[in-house]
């Protein structure tokens, strides 16, 4: 399905709801449509002479941020490698990247427009969040790194204390995987790096159980299915398996995540056949990748690709139904609708 029939089909979406949703003259509506966006990836090159031990790519990060908090979003979702962390260094003369406290609050002022704009910015740490000796593992394996939770652990919980920000995860990720209900919908974020490429299953379903809204929003560093790097939650499959199928039967449609570098877009049916987008929106500003092979796995159908354009997603929630956009950077500096999809949830 090309991209203009996407475009349509979700506009029709998004006015069949409206009218569902308008109550009768004189009456008053129940529900407003609002926004949420998700961008990730926005670490800078270490070889990059600019900047590049900065730790953000803040030319890109900067355009990105602009655009955001033209959107008027309430909820920003940030899923890891906002920084370059203290791994990845170049050789001499090339010196070493800026101290991570450094790092993370140059992170916020490229971010300040968002802020500024009343956003809700919801991070998670990636794989360049942890220390240098963690970080420094064969993406194309899944050879795990125990994080060295030091300096970098103590510097992101320090810049990122925003008390909109749960404390409310499982008792080792308490406030770096966290649950946030928002109007008629769940925000989940998964810390994957303390116990690398899985999820606290026993707390997600926990918190499942308790808070049924009529959306489920799921969001981690790492792709639940393999795309480029194979360090993800698939090293893991069964427990995947479960996390896959605890989504799709709390009724979520989506997951986003980051890692690669790059815009990917997939459907892929838990074990009752239901389908789930997963969202890979790593194109925040970090050195493009490129994937030539697709996904290992049989059973994903990838929906759309697109490479070397950075960019961010925004959903709108307007009752049942959700509607969302790739904005992407054309070369010219102008932001387009790159990809678009969309669904209704089922009323619960």
């Amino acid at each position: 399905m090309n991209r203009i029939v996407r475009l349509t089909l979700c506009a029709f979406c998004v006015l069949l709801a409206v009218q569902i949703a308008t109550p009768p003259a004189g009456g008053v509506a129940q529900e407003q449509p609002w926004k949420f966006v998700v961008l990730c990836d926005t670490r800078s090159n270490p070889c990059d002479a600019d900047g590049g031990v900065k730790g953000i790519n803040a030319d890109a990060l900067g355009k990105v941020a602009a655009a955001v908090a033209a959107e008027k979003a309430e909820i920003v979702l940030v899923p890891g490698d906002m920084i370059l962390g203290n791994g990845y260094a170049c050789k001499s003369p090339q010196p070493p990247p800026d101290p991570p406290e450094s790092q993370f609050r140059l992170w916020r002022l490229a971010m300040k427009p968002v802020y500024d704009a009343g956003a809700k910015v919801l991070p998670l740490r990636g794989n360049h969040e942890m220390d240098r000796d963690a970080i420094m593992s064969d993406w194309s394996s899944c050879r795990k790194r125990v994080p060295i939770e030091s300096k970098i652990m103590d510097a992101y919980r320090t810049v990122f204390n925003d008390p909109y920000i749960p404390a409310n995860g499982p008792r080792k990720q308490n406030g770096l995987t966290y649950s946030l209900p928002h109007k008629n919908a769940l925000f989940v974020g998964f810390d994957q790096i303390v116990d690398q490429f899985q999820v606290e299953q026993k707390w997600f379903d926990q918190v499942l159980a308790r808070d049924k809204r009529r959306h489920l929003f799921v969001f981690g560093h790492y792709p639940a299915f393999a795309v480029k790097h194979k360090d993800c939650l698939a090293c893991y499959g069964e427990a995947r398996n479960r996390f896959w199928n605890a989504i799709g039967k709390a009724g979520g449609r989506l997951y986003f995540c980051g890692h690669d570098h790059f815009y990917d877009r997939a459907s892929i049916p838990d074990g009752k056949g239901r389908l789930i987008q997963q969202v890979l929106v790593g194109n925040g500003g970090a050195p493009f990748s490129s994937d030539k092979d697709g996904y290992p796995d049989p059973k994903v159908k990838r929906e759309e690709h697109i490479e070397n354009a950075y960019g961010y997603v925004v959903v709108t929630v307007n009752g049942d139904a959700v509607s969302a956009k790739l904005k992407a950077l054309d070369p010219t500096g102008a932001w387009r609708n790159a990809d678009a999809f969309c669904y209704r949830a089922a009323r619960r």
